[in-house]
């Protein structure tokens, strides 16, 4: 016979299950000054979704996202006052050949800025001081990345050409970039676009996703290193990695002050994360057990 039965439950008939399950968030300290020094952020190489091509091709297409915790809104009177919770790019620059992020404005919206189409408000309020799944999927067949939180699209945006995928810029998927204050926790990373039904499903067991080739649960940083994560989930070997960037001069500012400093380019320091224990809830999922 078999039975359908609750984490939950089990937890209650075997609290050492319970007790054993580790629930940490990655933490960061918004910056409080205008001028641009260092940052810290997560970052991984885009082969996560795909192996680097040998020249600028088209983008596949893909979805990522992130449980975030956004402690606050940042006003410092500096480059649209935003804070970068997501994206892609390359480094010194944030132009038309595929960068894009997912910010949060000082008006508490949430907008994209990219390579097609410039900034473009969503009109979608992100709450505050509390767990919010979000999840950009795009479609290289339309040019559209939608926007899902916990688990519902909210918004989308036709972008004006084809997401560029870069070799020249050392270009990389980063997370709690600039401005960016709060916690984060399971950084996913999928290798198509996903359904509605698909990103539902991604906010509560991400890894009964098909495509899913990345999960950084961010409980604890791998063995031997100062601040890299590996995947808990999916098919990728590539580490998500802590580091904080270091701005050399103005020149080197790019997309909304966080400066790129990877693969040799200026001063990189891999450092170690600040992990928490989460605060967020976490859904019970359902296991099918003999007996």
């Amino acid at each position: 016979m078999r039975k359908s039965l609750l984490i939950a439950l089990i937890s209650l008939v075997c609290p050492v299950l319970a007790m054993a399950q580790v629930n940490k968030a990655y933490s960061k300290t918004a910056r409080t000054s205008s001028a641009v020094t260092t940052e810290d952020r997560l970052y991984v190489a885009p082969a996560v979704i795909k192996a680097v091509p040998a020249s600028k091709g088209v983008a596949p297409s893909y979805a990522m996202g992130a449980w975030v915790k956004v402690d606050g809104l940042r006003n410092v009177n500096q480059l649209g006052n935003v804070q970068v919770i997501f994206g892609y790019g390359g480094r010194e620059h944030c132009n038309t050949n595929g960068c894009w992020n997912l910010c949060l404005n000082a008006s508490g919206t949430l907008q994209f800025t990219g390579w097609g189409g410039a900034t473009a408000d969503l009109g979608v309020t992100l709450p505050l001081n509390e767990y919010v799944h979000l999840l950009v999927s795009y479609n290289s067949s339309n040019n559209t990345s939608t926007l899902y939180m916990n688990g519902e699209e909210v918004a989308s945006k036709v972008w004006t050409k084809a997401q560029e995928w870069m070799v020249d810029e050392h270009p990389a998927f980063y997370f709690a970039g600039f401005q960016y204050g709060g916690e984060m926790d399971d950084v996913v990373f999928f290798n198509k676009n996903l359904s509605a039904d698909e990103a539902q499903l991604a906010t509560i067991n991400p890894r009964a996703v098909d495509g899913i080739v990345a999960l950084y649960t961010m409980d604890e940083v791998a063995e031997g290193t100062t601040g890299r994560f590996n995947s808990q989930g999916g098919t990728t070997s590539e580490q998500l990695i802590h580091e904080t960037c270091t701005a050399q001069d103005a020149s080197k500012v790019w997309d909304n002050g966080l400066v790129y400093l990877i693969d040799g380019a200026g001063s990189v320091a891999e450092t170690a994360p600040t992990l928490v224990e989460s605060s967020r809830v976490v859904a019970p999922v359902e296991v099918t057990v003999n007996v």
